[in-house]
């Protein structure tokens, strides 16, 4: 593989840290049972990290795929179609993508959905500390960016600035 499309380590401790902000004011209005999905995605995410544990294979991704599927029906019923069912799916797709990101297309589909996240937590509530911690936010989210769009191949050891 192409060393250009793998995810710098660097990068990827960004987007890790990126992906549990954005999903801190969306824990106070999941329903527990979310919660603990987006803490499994992390920590699965981490172990792939730390090399304890493989990507997921096709009947994981299938069963989650239908799990998603499944689990926002039978949601609506309790808490109605609307936003809060939505904001729940946009979750499930978020942190479950989290998982299964390879390459550096694959972060920045990630990353672009933290932003979506963002927008979504402003639904909820805008006022100033929810402006301000979105806004913090929004700058781990860009240095994401950046480190995942450095260059470590500049001689020196330094990258790119």
């Amino acid at each position: 593989m192409d060393i250009s499309y793998q995810i710098p380590r660097a990068a990827l401790i960004w987007v890790i840290v990126s992906v549990v902000l954005v999903l801190l004011p969306q824990g106070i209005r999941m329903p527990i049972w979310l919660t603990f999905i987006c803490l499994v995605c992390i920590g699965w995410r981490l172990l792939i990290f730390a090399g304890k544990v493989n990507y997921p294979g096709k009947r994981i991704r299938v069963t989650v795929v239908l799990f998603t599927l499944f689990v926002p029906v039978s949601q609506m019923g309790s808490i109605g179609l609307g936003l809060d069912s939505a904001a729940s799916l946009l979750t499930l797709g978020f942190v479950f993508k989290l998982i299964e990101m390879r390459y550096k297309r694959d972060i920045y589909v990630v990353l672009s959905l933290c932003f979506v996240m963002t927008m979504v937590s402003f639904l909820y509530s805008q006022g100033v500390v929810a402006t301000a911690f979105n806004s913090i936010v929004v700058v781990v989210i860009v240095c994401a960016m950046i480190a995942l769009n450095r260059s470590n191949m500049v001689p020196g050891g330094r990258g790119t600035v």
